[in-house]
């Protein structure tokens, strides 16, 4: 007979969001839910120790299939995962093991999973087509991804299509009437005040949770995801704002100047933010004391301040036939979502892929500078086609190729304004277990933090140099949770994968959780006991402070 569940698990994907911007929330709201969970959880500092620049698409796999992206593989969103296939996600090895699934929104999940022991499966906001399961979730899926790409970058005009597919969501009840009024004021808010704009991603948090919830209603799987990235859009644009402490000159600013003062909104903007987490740990909190679940809320990573410098606009692909026109290189096969500044592009093979990479060379900027780039090799005939910022051909409204002057349309380029990002990725993130059965009001999880609201100073006085290390919370592995939920669930780990983590046991500080000291460790290394002291952030050049790096 297979090991019986100790319980159900309930994994709140909290993309990127680091323990200083949870304690200042909790600071601030001492009455909030998530300041409930801050106090009856146990908690850890989770390292990723994946290597090179630190990407969503990747830190989530890592977290999912319990081994780094140097074994996995997965670095581009939409790639081909055959790569991963001997590390297969934890929802993969739950139902192997007889345990029920629903995943809604995380990453690098497409296609959905259908047949026995999947209660519901809507993949990530950047999947190339908008199946689900059950079906009738395409109704939302549709609105979801025509949304994500119409706002790449950029809050775009709202359309007819657009309001149709909202229409429709809330038709099939995927919306709910509350959600609805709150999307409504928002963009009246913008038509009165555009810096309002800038916050428009915080909408999709409360929409996409109203699909999760009404699927979570009538079907309760012993593994349920949920994943936004809410939070980690708007502080990438507004950590400036929140923390102009972390930056040189006077502050808070604008992002976009150091000399503009910041609107309002987007002085709030993190704050906002997390009122939408809150409002949903408030509801996922009762849900799961009445139907047995641990709440684990996680983050892959986490953010910290970066320097980019004087900011003067941004390219971006608009029209990737147009790009292939110009260089005079044949079309891919297909065209992919992805982030601000990348282009997924699918080609017929490998052959084609790296014919097309060698092209891109010839397109340069009027002083000569590189405009398209890639970070790795094609992978099965995928290519993560980047484009520079390139402020000079902003600036002029031409790249050159082979020397001579392209308009940038021609060229299948727009040149882009927007807030420049002034946070972004450090391998320290989040992670909260609240196990089933400690969630009950006034209850205290004495497995859990200390509940003290960690200042600024504290946490400056604390890491010295790695941004998201928190001093009343142990480091740990993220390629730990995988193990862990699985024992949770009565079901064995494979034999690469890290020794758990006990979210009954764990006191914040003990060190009982020491992470290993080597980035580059492999999956199945034991951890290193004694409460070893995690390495510098790699990318970091003080505390709370890096440069250089990619936003969204």
């Amino acid at each position: 007979m297979p090991p019986q569940p100790v319980a159900r698990v309930l994994l709140y994907e909290l993309n990127e969001v680091p323990w200083r911007v949870v304690d200042d929330f909790v600071a601030a709201h001492p009455d909030s839910a998530f300041a409930a969970v801050r106090a009856r959880a146990a908690a850890w500092t989770t390292r990723s120790v994946d290597d090179g620049e630190l990407h969503p698409w990747s830190t989530w796999p890592t977290l999912h299939r319990g081994v780094s992206v140097q074994t996995h593989g997965l670095r581009l969103l939409n790639q081909d995962r055959s790569c991963a296939a001997r590390y297969p996600p934890l929802w993969s090895l739950l139902r192997a093991g007889g345990r029920s699934v629903g995943i809604f929104g995380s990453l690098q999940s497409h296609p959905p999973l259908r047949g026995e022991g999947v209660s519901f499966h809507v993949p990530d906001t950047f999947a190339p087509d908008a199946a689900a399961e059950p079906a009738s979730m395409s109704v939302f899926q549709r609105f979801n991804l025509r949304q994500a790409r119409a706002n790449k970058a950029l809050a775009g005009r709202l359309s007819i299509e657009a309001a149709l597919d909202a229409a429709k969501v809330v038709a099939a009840r995927q919306m709910s009437p509350r959600t609805l009024r709150r999307v409504l004021t928002h963009l009246l808010r913008e038509r009165l005040d555009p810096s309002w704009r800038g916050l428009r991603p915080i909408l999709q948090g409360d929409i996409a949770f109203d699909a999760f919830r009404h699927l979570l209603r009538t079907r309760r799987p012993d593994y349920v995801s949920f994943f936004t990235n809410h939070v980690a859009s708007v502080m990438h644009r507004y950590w400036r704002v929140a923390y102009p402490g972390d930056f040189d000159g006077p502050g808070p600013v604008s992002s976009s100047s150091s000399r503009t003062p910041a609107p309002t909104p987007h002085r709030r903007a993190i704050d906002l933010a997390m009122q939408v987490v809150d409002r949903h740990l408030a509801g996922l909190l009762l849900f799961c004391r009445e139907h047995g679940y641990d709440l684990v809320i996680a983050s892959s990573m986490g953010q910290a301040a970066i320097d980019r410098g004087a900011y003067a606009g941004e390219l971006r692909v608009d029209d990737t036939y147009a790009l292939c026109a110009a260089l005079g290189i044949e079309r891919p096969a297909e065209v992919r979502p992805a982030m601000q500044p990348d282009t997924t592009l699918v080609f017929a093979s490998a052959d084609a892929a790296r014919r097309c990479i060698a092209q891109f060379e010839r397109m340069r900027d009027p002083e000569g500078g590189p405009v398209l780039w890639t970070a790795q090799p094609p992978l099965d005939g995928v290519v993560g086609l980047k484009v520079h910022r390139s402020p000079v051909s902003v600036a002029r409204g031409h790249v050159l190729v082979d020397g001579l002057s392209v308009p940038l349309a021609r060229a299948g380029l727009s040149a882009v304004w927007r807030d420049p990002g002034t946070g972004y990725h450090v391998p320290e993130g989040v992670l909260l277990w609240l196990p089933a059965g400690t969630a009950s009001e006034g209850s205290e999880n004495t497995a859990g933090t200390a509940g003290r609201a960690t200042t600024a100073t504290d946490h400056a006085a604390a890491v010295h140099g790695s941004p998201g290390r928190h001093p009343s919370a142990p480091m740990a592995d993220s390629r730990q949770v995988m193990p862990t939920i699985l024992a949770r669930l009565g079901v064995a780990a494979p034999r690469y994968a890290m020794p758990p983590l006990d979210p009954l046991r764990v006191r914040p500080g003990s060190g009982q959780q020491a992470l290993a000291a080597d980035p580059g460790a492999t999956a199945g290394m034991p951890l290193r006991t004694g409460g070893a002291a995690a390495p510098a952030n790699r990318t970091g050049t003080g505390v709370g402070r890096q440069r250089y790096g990619r936003e969204r």
